[in-house]
């Protein structure tokens, strides 16, 4: 047995809390809000681009999506739109990581289907809280 498996049978299963689907193109900061997620008690799945983000959300059915908007191929709101208008995951909460709050834009993110957002640069002294709004914990 495996010591992860030793650590998690004498926790009494399982050690990760609720699944989230981290969406960001930059791996420096995919990783940075990875630790910080994962050290919160989440268990995070990732994607750089787009179309990993829509295969890993079918796949992994995540409690909640986090989705970098500036990603190079599929925009992150052509993710959200696409997640939103699936069966399987749209009910699945979509969180938008953007530098750009103006008006016009996060209305556009919640016509898309995004139930908030986060400013980026990730604050990963306060990602936790930020998201705990649209998870269970």
């Amino acid at each position: 047995m495996a010591f992860s498996e030793t650590l998690e049978a004498s926790l009494g299963g399982a050690m990760e809390g609720p699944t989230i689907l981290l969406v960001e193109g930059n791996a420096y900061s995919r990783s940075m809000a990875s630790i910080v997620l994962r050290a919160s008690g989440y268990e995070v799945v990732e994607a750089g681009d787009g179309i990993t983000a829509l295969a890993l959300a079918k796949s992994s059915h995540p409690d909640l999506v986090i989705v970098d908007l500036n990603m190079s191929g599929m925009s992150g709101l052509d993710v959200t739109r696409q997640l939103f208008a699936m069966d399987e995951t749209k009910d699945i909460p979509i969180v938008a990581l953007t530098k750009d709050y103006s008006p016009a834009n996060i209305e556009e993110l919640a016509e898309a289907g995004c139930r908030g957002y986060i400013r980026k640069p990730i604050d990963t002294n306060n990602l936790a809280a930020q998201i705990e709004p649209y998870i269970g914990h």
